[in-house]
Parts: C-alpha cells; sequence; structure tokens
C-alpha cells in the first residue's frame, strides 16, 4: 500500500515532465486524465509556435504577393526579407562549418578546440555568407516591387507592358507568357469524377505579375551581391546562380511548349561530371582549392600525371621535375587503387 501523504504531496505535472521521483505509487483513472489534458495542450501549444514560425518564411495557402503601392513600403519589405534571409544564411553556413568541423576536431589538440568552434560559427565566412544572402534577397525585393511603381506612360516604349491580372489568371487557370507562373500538382480523377474548384494551395506557386525586364533588372543588380564573397568562391557561386537560372528556364518553356527529354536529368548529371573533370585536369583555377584536392585523394592518382596532363594539353611541355617525382614514387599504382 502506498502512503496517503505521497499523493497528497504530489504536483501533477504533464507526463514528458514526470519522472521515477515523480511517479506517485498509485494511479487513478483521475490523475491520467488530467496529465493526458496538459499534454494535449502543451501539443497544441507547440502547434500553434510551429504554424507562428511558418508563416515567417512561407505565405498562406492561396495568399497573394504583397501588393506595395509606395517606395517606402517596398523599402520596409525588403528590409524585413534581407533580414530573415540573413539570418538564415548565417545560421546556415555556421551550421556547415560545424558539420565539417566534427570530422577533424577529434584529432584537434584539446587547446585549439573551443578556437576551432568559435572561428566555425562566428568566422568570416559566416558573416560574408549572411551578407551576400540578406543582400541580395533585399536588393532584389526592393526593385522588383519598386520598378513596378514607375507609370507606364512615362517609360520607352520598348519598356512599356500591359500589367497582367492575377485573379482572372487563377480563376481561368489560364497561363501566360506575360503573366505570373503557376505549378499545378497533376492529380489522376476517376471516370464520371467531378471535383469542386479549390482555391490555390501549397502546389500552386504564384509569381507576382511584373514585367520580364523589371525581374531582369532586379536579378541583375542584386547579383551584385555576391562581391561580399571570398574572390576564390565569387566563380563558383556565380556558375551555380547561372545553372539553376538556365534549370529555371528551362523549365518554364517545356511546361510551355510541352517539351520532355527522355532521361534528362541522366545527361544533364553527365555533363555536369564532365564539367567538373574538364575543370580538374586541364583548368584548376576555376574550382575550389580544397574541391581540387578531395578529388585528386580520391582518384589516387599521383599530382604529377595531373600537372603533367595540364602542361602538355597546354603548352606541349612538361617539367623535368613532375618526371622525378613519378620516377621516384614507391606507391604501386595497381596496389593503391
Amino acid at each position: 500500500m502506498s502512503r496517503p501523504e505521497s499523493r497528497r504531496n504530489h504536483s501533477i505535472a504533464p507526463l514528458s515532465e514526470i519522472t521515477p521521483s515523480q511517479t506517485p505509487g498509485t494511479w487513478t483513472p483521475k490523475n491520467i486524465a488530467t496529465r493526458s489534458f496538459e499534454n494535449l495542450v502543451a501539443l497544441a501549444r507547440d502547434q500553434e509556435l510551429r504554424k507562428e514560425a511558418k508563416k515567417l518564411v512561407w505565405r498562406d495557402k492561396g495568399e497573394h504577393p504583397t501588393e506595395l503601392t509606395t517606395v517606402e513600403e517596398c523599402f520596409n519589405h525588403a528590409w524585413k526579407g534581407g533580414k530573415r534571409a540573413g539570418t538564415l544564411g548565417f545560421g546556415i553556413r555556421a551550421g556547415v562549418n560545424l558539420f565539417l568541423l566534427l570530422f577533424r576536431i577529434i584529432r584537434t589538440p584539446r587547446k585549439l578546440k573551443f578556437a576551432l568552434v568559435r572561428h566555425a560559427v562566428f568566422g568570416s565566412d559566416s558573416f560574408r555568407f549572411a551578407a551576400m544572402m540578406g543582400t541580395f534577397v533585399a536588393v532584389y525585393k526592393f526593385f522588383v516591387n519598386a520598378l513596378p511603381l514607375i507609370p507606364n506612360d512615362k517609360l520607352p516604349t520598348i519598356l512599356q507592358y500591359t500589367p497582367p491580372a492575377v485573379q482572372s489568371e487563377i480563376e481561368s487557370g489560364i497561363q501566360s507568357s506575360e503573366g505570373p507562373l503557376y505549378m499545378r500538382k497533376k492529380e489522376k480523377q476517376a471516370d464520371g469524377e467531378t471535383t469542386d474548384p479549390k482555391p490555390p494551395s501549397k502546389d500552386v506557386f504564384a509569381r507576382k505579375p511584373v514585367a520580364r525586364w523589371h525581374a531582369l533588372v532586379a536579378g541583375a543588380l542584386a547579383g551584385l551581391a555576391v562581391a561580399f564573397e571570398t574572390p576564390d568562391r565569387r566563380l563558383t557561386i556565380a556558375q551555380q546562380i547561372f545553372v539553376r537560372g538556365l534549370q529555371g528556364s528551362y523549365n518554364y518553356w517545356s511546361k510551355l511548349f510541352g517539351i520532355r527529354i527522355p532521361f534528362g536529368d541522366v545527361m544533364v548529371f553527365s555533363l555536369c561530371c564532365g564539367q567538373i573533370m574538364y575543370a580538374f585536369l586541364l583548368s584548376p583555377s576555376t574550382i575550389p582549392r580544397s574541391y581540387r584536392v578531395w578529388i585528386q585523394r580520391a582518384s589516387k592518382v599521383p599530382a604529377a600525371c595531373v600537372r603533367m596532363n595540364h602542361d602538355l594539353t597546354r603548352t606541349g611541355k612538361f617539367k623535368l621535375d613532375d618526371i622525378k617525382e613519378l620516377i621516384d614514387w614507391k606507391v604501386g599504382i595497381l596496389t593503391a587503387n
């Protein structure tokens, strides 16, 4: 039998917070029901916090882009977006640096571990990446929302455009090359089954209805944010942005004209791998040094061979020091591979 005083002095807490020392001697239906109710309340609060955090990044289902009518509103909107993007960029870069540090911090002396962790989180790389992301988003948001405020009749003839109507496009389901882009998820329906029209959901992505030259100018100015990165990373980031732009353009035109290439992903992957190996062998300055060193180690090919191949292809000559290094190389090719 359990002692009555132990039950009187016990304070009810959620199930997730109860420890063996707090567990009463006897479980009663009233205690179980009370704790279950408290857990449901805590779960509901947690879900509400998640929804509020999600609203900071994503718009609600069917919600249109923000309509801005003054330059001040455009600046405030861009400032908020830039701060959010910069914070996320700082967290992502710091998290990646910490993840990479975990693989080599074990072999690091104890007195250097704190310095390495501090540099990984608060180093210049994290701040540079955050500045680049924040500036890119802020500049793009400002100009893509501010340029449409210029009266259409005051623009040169070549830049004049007809503003598309967002609501009519959604209701009619017709896509226009000048209007916003909507991507709908295809669902199979049974024969004879009818469904009521539904509002735009998370499968429908609405783009702000602006002229193409607005997005072109805003993107070109926002691309200057890559200057915050170090010179050896600028080229890599610029290449990635350019390739992603080509991918988005192809996706748009392929859906518009119904173009479909079988095994296109495999061919693109093969081309990317070929581009990387070409850069490694014949144009090593176009890829980061760390990536080049990793390929060199993974291939288990003598570095002198790669240098000789590069020199013979580019200049038709090679260095005698590379030949001497290969002659003195003690590791057998077949054994190492």
